[in-house]
């Protein structure tokens, strides 16, 4: 036995059988594990509590932060994990939020069954088109949410880096939420790729939020009856 763990060659080739965790992993599998979870009657669903500083100022999760009097909490919906109950994939979704593909890749070396679609759409809601293209790279499955994700939000590449790449496609949402927060650009390429129409819904959102560019194109490319304004 002696002779077998002095031998590096011997050593590496049992080790990579067992179960485990990297040694550089363990402070974020510390870190993950020091945030509780919550419920509020506020609120919908899971939270997650007890956050990382940063999450107060990464832009993606402070637009989702809620500030209570006694408690700074973050909806599990927003990490794209269980709402029900704590989800074991939590410190591969900071990870994906962080931006971080090196963790993302030493995580699902020790859980592959992290793999799942939601982490993909995280990505896309995100913003961080180099862990979309890491993930697609490695076979991981998505859902429509991934491209309605990244339309909503503005991330106009990775619409494209999805549309192009992949099949799930979108559903009307990317067109609404689009239209809904002013981004023009997504839009008009929703629009061109024959992804999503303009439709009176659409006109709606961008009418309703007064974005009188997005607007302005949706009528023009209209499909719809357009109802007289009030």
């Amino acid at each position: 036995m002696t002779a077998v763990l002095s031998n590096a060659g011997l050593l590496r080739l049992i080790v990579q059988f067992q179960h485990g965790v990297y040694e550089d992993l363990l402070p974020w599998r510390k870190e993950a594990a020091a945030m509780d979870t919550a419920w509020h009657p506020s609120v919908q669903g899971l939270m997650y509590t007890h956050l990382p500083q940063r999450f107060l100022h990464l832009p993606y999760t402070s637009e989702h932060v809620l500030f209570l009097p006694q408690a700074v909490l973050l909806p599990a919906r927003h990490l794209n994990l269980s709402s029900t109950e704590r989800d074991p994939r939590l410190p591969l979704h900071i990870a994906i939020i962080d931006g971080d593909t090196r963790r993302i890749g030493r995580w699902l070396d020790c859980y592959p069954q992290w793999a799942s679609p939601q982490a993909l759409d995280l990505a896309a809601q995100v913003g961080h088109l180099d862990v979309v293209v890491y993930l697609h790279t490695h076979r991981v499955d998505c859902t429509t949410n991934a491209m309605d994700y990244a339309a909503g939000n503005g991330h106009l590449s990775i619409v494209r880096f999805l549309a192009e790449h992949r099949k799930e496609g979108c559903t009307e949402n990317a067109m609404y939420d689009a239209a809904m927060y002013g981004h023009l650009p997504v839009v008009e390429y929703l629009y061109a790729a024959g992804l999503a129409r303009c439709s009176s819904i659409a006109l709606m959102h961008a009418t309703w939020h007064q974005h009188n560019a997005v607007a302005a194109f949706i009528h023009a490319h209209c499909d719809d009856p357009i109802p007289p304004p009030l």
